[in-house]
């Protein structure tokens, strides 16, 4: 398994950058058979990178039929978005005492890099970009587990995104300003605003759904 590490994380990464980009929709069936062909790799890595995928809650495995891209419902979205304020608020109380210049340089650093970059050029990436400063700032909770627990509700978070809006919607937020102002929160040492940040960022589909 370990040779096919990296073209099982290619295949996995472009589909589940198709998924969010729009390119497959919810109820989209895939064929082991027409993804060896369409990324001339063999079924191994496939079979593999399409296990992770519906692990990881972006494809169902149907028996004798395929792999079918998972719909993600209002209630579903409102319980991701639950846990995903829940996990950084969390984390982010517990690493708040010594989050300090360094640790917010860092933070400066990866937006600075992204705004000289421009515009992300998809969807997908510009949800990359946004899951990278929340790792970014969860990594200082100094608890990986957890980390690897928002990741994964981090992608099924632009999963969502994907499925329920598009162009501008889908992007909100996306552009940088909301993570200057949760460093400047930080810098100002104002835990109650940066965990407002912090829940506003992770409540955004939800906002637009208008949830009771």
């Amino acid at each position: 398994m370990q040779e096919h590490k990296p073209l099982t994380q290619f295949v996995y990464e472009s589909l589940y950058a198709d998924v969010i980009n729009g390119v497959l929709t919810p109820n989209d069936i895939l064929s082991e058979n027409a993804l060896t062909e369409r990324f001339s790799v063999s079924k191994s890595p496939v079979r593999e990178a399409l296990v992770s995928l519906c692990d990881d809650g972006v494809l169902r495995s149907i028996p004798r039929v395929g792999y079918k891209v998972v719909q993600i419902t209002p209630a579903e979205v409102r319980h991701l978005e639950e846990a995903r304020c829940a996990l950084e608020t969390f984390m982010l109380r517990r690493s708040f005492p010594s989050i300090g210049p360094r640790e917010i340089a860092l933070l400066r650093q990866h937006v600075t890099a992204l705004l000289n970059i421009g515009p992300p050029a998809s969807r997908y990436e510009a949800w990359r970009r946004n899951s990278g400063f929340h790792l970014q700032l969860a990594s200082y909770s100094g608890n990986p587990y957890m980390c690897g627990l928002l990741d994964r509700t981090l992608r099924n978070c632009a999963q969502a995104a994907g499925q329920h809006f598009s162009g501008e919607h889908a992007d909100r937020n996306m552009d940088g300003r909301n993570h200057i102002r949760l460093i400047a929160a930080l810098e100002a040492r104002d835990l109650p605003l940066a965990l407002s940040l912090l829940e506003q960022d992770a409540r955004q589909i939800g906002s637009e759904l208008q949830f009771p």
